[in-house]
């Protein structure tokens, strides 16, 4: 009879009882009908009547919030301790320190900041598994590709309709023609929710078994694909290209055929597109009264006076009630939170926020190509920095889903360490653990 080394019994324990431990961390589907919940009361969130002080989205958060706290601590007190939850802690302590030492502190941000980073522990509390993960971003493809399909419809014949020539007639000619679509909101923020739809779309799709299935998700993230062409969102596109580009760079084995697919598919959008939206893609323009873009006029008087402001930064209230003021005498963020930051609270503020950027870089899982929900937490890294590089709000909701599943899946999905003890036993022993098989896999499906 062969004798089976000691140590490799120990192995084969370690490996049986990691899967034991991820098949114990279940996620009831209650908690995935929350993740729609939240996700869908994000979409809604202007379009509903706010409940006093706070808005529907907020209540939502806050009664799941309450879920959590008496219902999953475990999984609470795990995720608290992750370095980007804690990254975000730093960030709002410094603002709130700069802030106090000011004779007229503002305490916007701080807040802001502070209820994201609550909102984001609340969502990774519940992604316990993967099930919960292909629950949060199915969510959030639906949500989207019903925004772009109401986008579109809306707007898309006013738009066809429409000549322009330059930035600025094709700004008011997107301004008349989405007054009327039936989304509140800002129209950035919108197109950065459909265009992150469109590409978890061909995340979810890459998890599917049936073929049909598979295909008719992918017509959905196309659908968002087109709604943030229709909103003729610079961001938007810009985040949307980035966050594609991510998932075609990473999939080495068939790179060559996704960029050339990918290349085809971005062609033809861009002649399908209106003409209005390939018009807003210039920076800079003069307009016939003399006037520059909002944007380039915040850019301008910002890096002309980073060498003022870098030290300490000018504060909230003086940069809303000075800095932010255009031409027109409306109020602009800087269009960028590594700017925002230097003004606001200068260079401690972007050492913070640059602890905030390698928090979301750690918690990004190791690349597998046969694992597209890993691919796909890559691919959210990447939209959510490229929207930080073009919106001065690190704070808002969608942030506080997104992360909040890369958090729940670095924490509780794939934590480091066990992923770590599970391929050094695979090198030691010989022995091939594969999370499509055995415990594991019925761990894995939730």
């Amino acid at each position: 009879m062969r004798t089976i080394p000691t140590s490799q019994l120990l192995i084969s324990k370690t490996v049986r009882l990691a899967g034991r431990a991820e098949r114990r961390g279940t996620t009831k589907r209650f908690e995935h009908v929350l993740l729609w919940v939240l996700v869908a009361g994000l979409a809604l969130e202007e379009s509903l009547p706010r409940l006093g002080p706070v808005s529907v989205s907020f209540t939502l958060f806050a009664v799941v919030g309450l879920y959590v706290f008496f219902w999953r601590s475990r999984s609470l007190l795990k995720v608290i301790g992750m370095p980007l939850p804690l990254s975000f802690v730093l960030l709002a302590l410094l603002g709130l320190i700069s802030e106090l030492g000011r004779y007229d502190p503002m305490f916007h941000y701080v807040r802001r900041i502070a209820f994201m980073a609550l909102g984001m522990v609340v969502v990774a509390s519940l992604v316990r598994n993967r099930s919960a993960i292909q629950a949060g971003l199915s969510a959030f493809l639906f949500v989207a590709a019903i925004q772009a399909a109401i986008v579109g419809l809306s707007s898309g014949p006013r738009l066809y309709a429409a000549e322009a020539s330059d930035y600025f007639s094709a700004t008011s000619a997107r301004i008349a023609a989405l007054k009327d679509v039936p989304i509140e909101g800002n129209l950035n923020r919108i197109g950065f929710i459909i265009g992150m739809g469109g590409v978890l779309g061909f995340v979810v799709a890459g998890t599917l078994q049936k073929h049909k299935l598979r295909i008719g998700v992918r017509v959905l993230g196309a659908v968002c694909f087109l709604g943030v062409a229709f909103l003729a969102s610079r961001s938007a596109i810009l985040t949307t290209f980035g966050a594609a580009a991510t998932l075609v760079i990473l999939r080495r084995k068939r790179r060559a055929k996704s960029a050339l697919v990918a290349t085809l598919l971005i062609g033809l959008l861009w002649l399908a597109v209106p003409g209005v939206t390939r018009a807003r893609f210039s920076f800079g323009e003069v307009s016939v009264r003399g006037r520059e873009d909002g944007r380039t006029q915040v850019y301008r008087r910002t890096v002309a006076n980073i060498p003022e402001v870098l030290p300490f930064g000018v504060g909230e209230a003086r940069y809303w009630n000075e800095w932010a003021l255009d031409v027109l005498q409306h109020r602009l963020g800087t269009h960028s939170a590594p700017l925002q930051f230097i003004v606001t609270w200068g260079l401690p503020g972007i050492v913070a926020l640059l602890v905030v950027v390698a928090g979301v870089v750690g918690s990004l899982p190791k690349v597998r190509l046969d694992d597209p929900l890993r691919l796909g937490m890559w691919a959210i890294a990447a939209g959510v920095l490229l929207r930080w590089l073009a919106s001065h709000t690190v704070y808002d909701k969608e942030f506080s889903v997104l992360l909040g599943i890369m958090v729940g899946a670095q924490a509780l999905v794939w934590p480091r360490s066990r992923e770590g003890h599970l391929l050094r036993a695979n090198e030691h022993s010989g022995l091939k653990w594969r999370p499509k098989s055995g415990v594991a896999a019925r761990a894995g499906r939730g």
